[in-house]
């Protein structure tokens, strides 16, 4: 029943501990389960590379090549802006993010901040075969290009007018 709440924690858009609280089975007072909740979601770490490797295996198999994605979204959260790239993996017309980073600044990534997200997936998945690089105008730039070359890793990057096949 524990390791079932969790999970829901994850798969739901948030969670009410006082609410939670009242599931678990304990003899335990409604205020110490609440803290107790509390306390365990305030230690607990998730492990991304797990989590990458689960979803990996949930949709892809490691015999077949694969296309990577890079991409950026921002939205506001109240007054903040949040701006992640992701590095997903092309799926039946999506993309299924397996890494991001919370860039902490406005605009654009930069070549070290991509080159660092692709060279996590190369680390964690070193025995995939890909078959490119899928990307926008915003990411087409001279070092990633060279990179790449140098990684043996095809790209398409989509610009003004029509792919670049690099």
């Amino acid at each position: 029943m524990f390791c079932e709440n969790v999970t829901g924690y994850f798969l739901s858009t948030y969670c009410q501990f006082k609410r939670d609280s009242v599931a678990f089975a304990s003899k335990a007072k409604m205020r110490s389960r609440y803290i107790r909740l509390q306390r365990f979601f305030k230690q607990f770490k998730l492990d991304y590379v797990l989590i990458a490797k689960w979803i990996f295996n949930l949709f892809f198999s490691v015999d077949k090549p694969i296309y990577l994605t890079i991409d950026r979204t921002n939205w506001y959260w109240g007054k903040a802006k949040i701006n992640i790239f992701v590095l997903g993996i092309a799926y039946e017309g999506l993309s299924i993010p397996l890494f991001w980073k919370a860039l902490p600044k406005a605009g654009n990534s930069n070549f070290n901040e991509q080159r660092a997200l692709i060279s996590r997936f190369l680390n964690t998945f070193p025995q995939i075969k890909i078959a490119g690089l899928l990307a926008d105008r915003e990411f087409a730039n001279h070092q990633l290009f060279h990179w790449l070359d140098h990684k043996m890793l095809h790209s398409i990057f989509e610009l003004k007018k029509e792919p670049c096949f690099v």
